[in-house]
């Protein structure tokens, strides 16, 4: 359970086949699963600990997970690939503490670029031109969030992104 709480995920899933014997109703909450269960859910969660902890210069080459589609015909029915671009790039970061974080994207090119935080749209462009792309504001809870970028176009070169606070 500590680290599911490290990694950074918020919902904990419970799944086994039983729980308790059917015919124990009443005893239920003696049997060690459930005890385990009881016991994990009334502690305190850890802290986030996965991910670069901000403030974090982001490149291309060290992401935590990207993706790049191939040409089999398998890519049309994946909707978000169709409709955004073949390819995406993703970091874990953590947030050391509450605030608003300034996220600034650094590069070149023309093609269309969107950048999410926590599966949220905070930054589309159409042009990555020195000087006409301003720092986005975000505000991020102390703990773990993602950021993905998704390029769209071959000639849009993306240098890095700076995540720092405000």
């Amino acid at each position: 359970m500590k680290l599911w709480d490290q990694s950074g995920s918020f919902m904990t899933v419970w799944g086994v086949y039983t729980y308790w014997p059917s015919y124990d109703f009443a005893g239920a909450t003696n049997y060690p699963i459930m005890r385990s269960y009881r016991g994990a859910s009334q502690r305190l969660r850890d802290e986030a600990s996965f991910g670069r902890v901000l403030p974090a210069t982001l490149r291309i080459d060290d992401t935590d997970w990207s993706h790049r589609a191939e040409t089999s015909g398998w890519r049309r029915y994946v909707p978000c690939l169709n409709e955004l671009g073949e390819q995406w790039h993703s970091w874990m970061l953590t947030a050391p503490k509450t605030g608003t974080y300034s996220i600034r994207v650094k590069g070149s090119g023309t093609g269309r670029l969107l950048v999410e935080v926590d599966g949220e749209p905070v930054i589309e462009l159409g042009s990555l031109e020195e000087g006409t792309v301003p720092p986005a504001s975000v505000k991020l809870s102390k703990g773990a969030h993602a950021l993905r970028v998704i390029p769209v176009g071959d000639e849009l070169g993306l240098d890095e992104i700076q995540v720092s606070a405000e």
